[in-house]
């Protein structure tokens, strides 16, 4: 999949000539470059109180540095491999082994910030079509919907087969039922054991944060935030590159939010910057400078993660093994 990345990053540059995309950097605004990575540094922290928030137990306090460098070594992971889901076991048995905190609600709280997550994106890019309906042409209007519905009918099977522990529990018991029918019955029984205890506690955990407003209202609030901003980091690059008075803001907003899912798909921000050129490019936008446009806004985020998750693992000491192998020798049902 990195090969694959890297391979689509190469095919969007000379798709859109990559004379004229070095044209369109040459005259890039570095000023304006500057706050758009000041913008992304500024999310990546109001992400890290998000989760800080989800995380909050009555009575307890977790030391609020060790939670923002587990993020960061997540946020990495997630952007270098595909699904981006890989870094949130990670950061959740980090949480649990640098402080102690259950597995299972940790991965609760993150199941929530997803689920919050793809809400207001959904809404977000459903306003930006809605909004735009009178300014782009049919054809264009009909395929973001079609678009967003997709992502929409996708995410909530998701989350359903999530929020609802049973569907994984039964899942879980016909599977260690054919393992002890195969005559592994000591191996089923000790991974049975520990999956149902971290399922215990998600759904404990789930439950907890669902019912206090003041987090998960604190959390949407946050993530609204989060979403404006890099609505708005889209923007400024399109006018650091030149386009003068910038797009639509309502544009942006769809372009952010249907390129957040196309980044499940390929890594390294390829799937970002694919759909980000694909949208704007949709929208009447030149299609190179849609495609220079999403190259850069995803150089100054995704690829900036990267190191900043590596320098976190630097200063939390933890080491690459221990994130690899996360959590596969450590009991999760506390």
């Amino acid at each position: 999949m990195m090969t694959l990345a890297v391979l689509v990053l190469v095919a969007l540059v000379f798709q859109a000539d990559p004379a004229v995309v070095a044209d369109h950097l040459r005259q890039a605004d570095l000023m304006v470059l500057v706050s758009v990575v000041a913008l992304y540094l500024l999310n990546a922290l109001t992400k890290v109180i998000r989760w800080y928030v989800l995380l909050s137990r009555k009575g307890e306090k977790l030391p609020f540095g060790k939670v923002a460098l587990y993020f960061l070594i997540g946020l990495a992971i997630n952007n270098a491999t595909p699904g981006r889901v890989s870094g949130e076991p990670v950061r959740a048995y980090l949480v649990k082994t640098g402080t102690d905190y259950p597995m299972g609600r940790g991965m609760a709280s993150i199941f929530l910030e997803k689920t919050i997550d793809t809400i207001v994106t959904l809404v977000f890019a459903v306003v930006g079509i809605v909004l735009l309906i009178g300014v782009l042409n049919k054809e264009a209007s009909d395929d973001l919907l079609m678009s967003a519905g997709i992502v929409a009918l996708f995410m909530v099977g998701l989350i359903v087969f999530i929020a609802f522990p049973s569907i994984p529990r039964r899942m879980a018991a016909w599977f260690f039922g054919t393992l002890r029918r195969r005559g592994d019955s000591e191996k089923a029984e000790m991974w049975e054991s520990k999956i149902d205890g971290f399922l215990g506690t998600f759904e404990q955990g789930t439950r907890e944060i669902a019912q206090n407003p003041y987090q998960t209202a604190a959390a949407t609030g946050l993530t609204a935030v989060i979403w404006f901003n890099e609505a708005l980091r889209l923007w400024l690059v399109f006018v650091a590159l030149g386009f003068d008075p910038g797009p639509s803001f309502e544009l942006m907003m769809i372009a952010t939010s249907l390129a957040s899912f196309a980044a499940l798909l390929i890594p390294l921000g390829a799937g970002s910057s694919t759909a980000i050129a694909a949208i704007c490019t949709l929208a009447g936008i030149d299609g190179s400078l849609s495609t220079t446009t999403g190259l850069v806004f995803v150089m100054t985020s995704i690829w900036i993660s990267i190191p900043l998750g590596a320098a976190a693992m630097a200063i939390s000491g933890v080491k690459a093994g221990d994130v690899l192998g996360s959590g596969t020798n450590e009991e999760t049902e506390t």
